[in-house]
């Protein structure tokens, strides 16, 4: 009798450990220079800093390159490249590259603006290389009488050669320091999916933005 116990303990609990996930609480920080280069064109630098294992570790840190045309009032393309120093658990650095495309599409209705932004992106070393598309949807409200500007955003990643594997899910708050300042402050919620061992993030994610 208590062997048939075990085993229906072990039939019970078996699919919960191998489904397990991993959790993590990571802080990401971001300062990010705009320069208007002409009426249409719009130049970014972007450096990025993220800790991982409840922000105690550092995880990757970046420098991203990004050139915006605006192709119309409700449509702009970007060309963007990203150098990314990554640190596995033995903190080991290794150097990825990263080239990425974006058409991003806005549509505004009353005080609500809608972005739909399609980014395909090549990252990796050498010879091995990944192709990911991106697609990312955002709403954001501009609240009267108040400076602050709320957003949400999900985003999902799938591999080209393999499947659908990560979401990523995101609220934001939006505040300008000054004409040329502004500080977003953010949660986000990932998740991988389809994967042996599957990833859940919970992310507080700083951003200061300096426009010139």
């Amino acid at each position: 009798m208590k062997m048939i116990r075990s085993k229906l303990l072990i039939l019970f609990f078996l699919p919960i450990f191998c489904f397990a996930q991993e959790e993590d609480f990571q802080s990401w920080s971001t300062i990010t220079f705009k320069q208007k280069v002409s009426k249409k064109f719009d130049f970014y630098l972007r450096n990025t800093v993220r800790y991982r294992e409840n922000s105690s570790i550092i995880s990757k840190a970046f420098i991203d390159l990004k050139i915006k045309y605006k192709i119309k009032k409700n449509m702009s393309f970007a060309l963007g490249y990203r150098d990314i120093n990554s640190w596995n658990y033995m903190l080991i650095r290794q150097n990825t590259k990263r080239f990425y495309t974006d058409i991003v599409l806005r549509k505004k209705i009353d005080r609500y603006v809608f972005f739909v932004r399609n980014r395909l992106q090549r990252q990796g070393k050498l010879n091995n290389y990944n192709n990911v598309f991106r697609q990312r949807f955002k709403l954001a409200y501009n609240i009267k009488g108040t400076k602050l500007a709320p957003a949400v955003s999900t985003e999902y990643f799938y591999h080209l050669t393999h499947q659908l594997d990560k979401l990523r899910h995101s609220i934001l708050l939006s505040y300008p320091l000054s004409k040329k300042i502004d500080f977003d402050l953010g949660y986000r919620f990932q998740h991988e999916i389809n994967i042996a061992r599957p990833k859940n993030l919970f992310i507080l994610d700083a951003k200061l933005n300096y426009s010139f």
